[in-house]
């Protein structure tokens, strides 16, 4: 019997190019999609309204699933409007701040550049963002404080991160996944899963699975890395794109098919290692709490979500 049925069903991965990418994890889709629709739309409208006019897609994908719906399929139906719309405001790398490139918003990681670029509208959209931000915090807040606060501490520190360490001149892959598992928020959607599971973790919880987590961030920083690379070498130079392929490119003096092979066979090493590492959790804690096992579930159906 499928114990997360209720909330969600199996898809079948086989008729997508998965590079390889996400072998002996499980893909999910939320039966009640249509509420992370809801949230998206209603997330997309305020935007536009106080920030700026949209050209990135957004979460909504009918075909393949809502990004939320599928990256979160366990979540409580009552709390997946609201997380699907955080997710669709996404504004870590954005807030209180518009550089020098105009770019005033970040959604799933694409930019989103601004048409009128005058300071007035510069100011607009900065106000915006807080706004939208301070909007995201306070309706979390109203349903569950506990979470909620877990989830503004890892947006703060994706947002630190990201502008601290943007400008740094990786000279390893490590390195660079201490920067990029925060940047690409991995602990800020680990943060709202627990939120839409209506979770909290005890110091000692969180400390020991942190440990097993940590390779399931890195697999899905270099993911996204390696999914959005040729996206994003149409825009930046490869010299100083910010990117795991480029940085092995950099590096090693590789040509584009050969550092894209590196990080592809990298990601599948953490991959494995994730799933080790739940295994050994379980060996050594015996029994596991049903709170303990639907955590680490819920956290492995991230990963096929990414490929």
């Amino acid at each position: 019997m499928d114990p997360y049925s209720e909330t969600s069903d199996l898809v079948d991965i086989s008729r997508f190019d998965t590079h390889g990418l996400g072998a002996n994890y499980k893909l999910r889709r939320h039966k009640f999609e249509h509420l992370a629709d809801t949230g998206c739309h209603k997330a997309r409208s305020d935007w536009v309204n106080h920030i700026g006019p949209l050209t990135e897609f957004g979460g909504c994908n009918h075909i393949n699933g809502n990004f939320s719906a599928v990256v979160l399929p366990l979540c409580r139906p009552d709390r997946l409007e609201l997380v699907a719309y955080v997710l669709e405001c996404k504004l870590k790398k954005a807030i209180g701040r518009v550089d020098a490139n105009n770019k005033v918003a970040f959604l799933h990681d694409s930019v989103l550049e601004a048409e009128n670029t005058s300071p007035e509208s510069e100011a607009q959209a900065e106000a915006g963002l807080r706004l939208l931000y301070e909007r995201c915090i306070s309706r979390l807040l109203q349903v569950d404080e506990v979470c909620a606060k877990r989830i503004a501490k890892t947006w703060k520190n994706a947002i630190e991160t990201t502008t601290k360490d943007k400008n740094v001149d990786f000279q390893s892959i490590e390195n660079y996944l201490e920067f990029r598992m925060i940047d690409t928020g991995a602990p800020f959607v680990e943060a709202l899963m627990l939120f839409g599971l209506g979770m909290t973790l005890s110091p000692q919880e969180d400390a020991d699975l942190g440990h097993v987590i940590r390779p399931c961030f890195a697999a899905l920083a270099l993911t996204n890395d390696y999914f959005s690379f040729d996206r994003e070498m149409e825009e930046v130079d490869t010299s100083t794109l910010i990117n795991s392929v480029a940085i092995v490119m950099r590096i090693q003096s590789l040509d584009i098919p050969t550092a894209k092979t590196i990080i592809n066979e990298t990601i599948q090493k953490y991959e494995r290692e994730f799933l080790r590492r739940i295994d050994q959790y379980k060996q050594q804690k015996g029994p596991i709490s049903n709170k303990i096992e639907q955590y680490m579930e819920a956290m492995t159906y991230q990963i096929q979500n990414c490929c």
